[in-house]
Order: structure tokens, then sequence, then C-alpha cells
């Protein structure tokens, strides 16, 4: 049997509307209100006058008569959805205003796929029809302010910091992931006067790494796996892609492999 017993009081008041701005001074009060709110104590409460409710109905009690202690519990159930409701609604606010802050930056590199000479041996990367991607996007994206196109420094390599940890990227077709490393730090400290910490290769599809003089090198899975062609040298791979996670004094704190087949 289910009932529902509604009672107004006389001196209900209709809630005032609080015009909030969420500036940074707002926000700290709404934080120090939720930290010191009654949550806890509300639903602790409300659970003990429901035992109460319950078990004076068992008790033989009418409904009429537990009519009191029963609206009494439904105040205090709306306050504690109210405070929940509150500090959850502050979490979405927060939540969305880190999401609009957020860039997207697209780094965009050139290997030997797009070659206009059919003689991989006889062809040179500056000379790649790949290299019209980044403008292609950035032609059409470049007037969104949450999109950016950076500027191409290095040719074919990519190199950016991430935590304070220097990263280079390169297609990989003419490197090993066993010597890449050591190689391209080499490189880069003579030519531009950086050190490097990670590499990241791609061209070979399959995953591997290799580490060497604190250099970590990685190959990346083809975002396609491998195709009739290459299936037929033997050379099968995932599908699949690196997601790195990085933390200041810490570098590369995980590395997920995120296979797509």
């Amino acid at each position: 049997m289910a009932f529902a017993i509604v009672r107004i009081h006389p001196d209900r008041q209709a809630d005032k509307k609080v015009v909030r701005h969420y500036t940074k001074a707002e926000q700290a009060d709404l934080d120090i209100k939720t930290s010191v709110n009654k949550i806890g104590e509300i639903v602790n409460l409300s659970q003990e006058l429901n035992t109460k409710l319950w078990d004076e109905l068992n008790g033989g009690k009418t409904y009429e008569e537990v009519e009191e202690l029963y609206c009494d519990i439904a105040k205090l159930d709306v306050l504690s959805g109210i405070e929940i409701d509150k500090a959850k609604r502050e979490f979405a606010v927060d939540s969305v205003a880190e999401i609009k802050a957020l860039k997207r930056k697209y780094e965009a590199t050139y290997g030997n796929h797009l070659r206009t000479v059919q003689n991989k041996n006889d062809s040179i990367h500056a000379d790649n029809m790949e290299r019209l991607i980044p403008w292609w996007l950035e032609q059409r994206l470049g007037r969104r302010d949450d999109v950016v196109f950076p500027e191409a420094e290095y040719y074919e390599f990519l190199y950016f910091n991430v935590c304070g940890y220097k990263i280079c990227a390169t297609h990989g077709d003419l490197d090993n992931v066993k010597s890449a490393g050591r190689t391209l730090n080499t490189l880069f400290v003579k030519k531009y006067g950086s050190e490097i910490d990670y590499v990241i290769l791609a061209d070979k599809h399959h995953k591997e790494e290799f580490e060497e003089l604190g250099i970590e090198s990685m190959v990346v899975r083809s975002l396609c796996g491998t195709d009739e062609y290459a299936n037929g040298k033997r050379l099968y791979s995932t599908p699949g892609q690196l997601m790195m996670v990085f933390k200041p004094g810490m570098g590369a704190d995980a590395c997920y492999q995120i296979k797509l087949n």
C-alpha cells in the first residue's frame, strides 16, 4: 500500500532568486558555503526520522497521527536535494568553463607515402603532397579560436614542450627506433641547441619501444593498421594510437596503447 500526505504550511514563503555571474568572488563564496553546509546532517536526520516513521506505523499508529513527522521528513528530503543539486551544478559549471578554455593544437608532419616520385629512393621529403594537409585544414578552421595551427619551424620534425619535457616526432621512414633517440638528440643539439627527452615515430605501423641515454623512443601503431601489400610481406599490425599523459617533474606518467580493431 502506498500513501502520500501533503501539507502546505501557511508561513511558507517563495524562494528568492539569486542572480549569479560566477565571478571568482562568487565562486569562492559558493565553495565556502558548500564546504560548511549540512548535507550530511540532513541526510542522517532524514534516515533516522524515516526509521521512526515506519516503526510507529508498524506499531499501530494511523497515517493522520504520523502526518507531522512525515511532513518534517519531506522537508528534509527537499533540503537534501537542494544542497546536493547545488554542489552538482557548481561542479558542472566549473567543468564546462575548463573545457571551454582548452585549445586543439594541430601538429602535422609528412613522410614518404604521398611522394611525387614513384621510387622512394629517388624522392625527398620536402617534395610531398602531405604538406598540403595542414594548409587545407587551416583554410577551413583557422577562424576558430579553439584550434591552433603552429608554424612548422623544424621542417619534417615536430618539436614541442609538454610539462618541461622535449618531444620530437617524425614520420620515421628514415629512422630506427634503437638509434633515433641518440641520432635526433645529437642533430637537435647541434642545429637548434635543444635536447630531446622523447622520440615518437611511425611508418613501421607496429608498436615498438626503446630507451637509451635517458631518451625514450617509441613507434606508434598506424590508425588504419596494415594493407594487403604490407600483409603480403608478413608485416601484420593491429590498428591503434598512442595517448601519453605527462606530469611536471615526472614526464610521461602513463602511456595508453589504444587498439582500434
